[in-house]
C-alpha cells in the first residue's frame, strides 16, 4: 500500500509539475488530497497574482475531483475546481467579443 501511495504522490508532482506554475503543493497537502481520493492527474496549482493558496482548502471535490481556494490580502477568494464532469456555461462564463459565452473545444466541450 506505502508503494502505491508513494507512486500516486510522484504521479502529483509530475502532473503538478506541467501546470506553467512555480508554486507546488507541500508533499504533506498531497498526501491529503490523495487520501481524500483525490486523482492525482487532476491536481492543479497555478498562479494568480495577488493571490495565495489556501493550503488548507485543498480536497477533494465530487468522486475525485480536486479543488482549493486562493485568497487575497484584501479577502478576496478564487475558487479552483478539477473534474470530470463537462463543462457546461451556467451564468457567469467567459464571454467572447460578441458577448456569446465561450464553450470550451475537445474532450468535454
Amino acid at each position: 500500500m506505502r508503494t502505491l501511495l508513494a507512486l500516486l504522490a510522484l504521479l502529483a508532482l509530475i502532473a503538478l509539475s506541467g501546470c506553467g506554475s512555480s508554486t507546488a503543493l507541500s508533499q504533506a497537502v498531497i498526501d491529503q488530497a490523495t487520501r481524500q481520493g483525490v486523482a492525482p492527474e487532476l491536481m492543479y496549482v497555478v498562479e494568480l497574482p495577488g493571490f495565495q493558496l489556501a493550503e488548507q482548502s485543498v480536497g477533494a471535490v465530487g468522486e475525485d475531483g480536486f479543488g482549493a481556494v486562493y485568497t487575497s490580502a484584501d479577502g478576496r477568494q478564487v475558487e479552483l475546481r478539477v473534474d470530470r464532469t463537462p463543462y457546461r456555461c451556467a451564468g457567469t462564463c467567459e464571454r467572447d467579443g460578441d458577448g456569446a459565452p465561450i464553450q470550451p473545444t475537445g474532450p468535454g466541450g
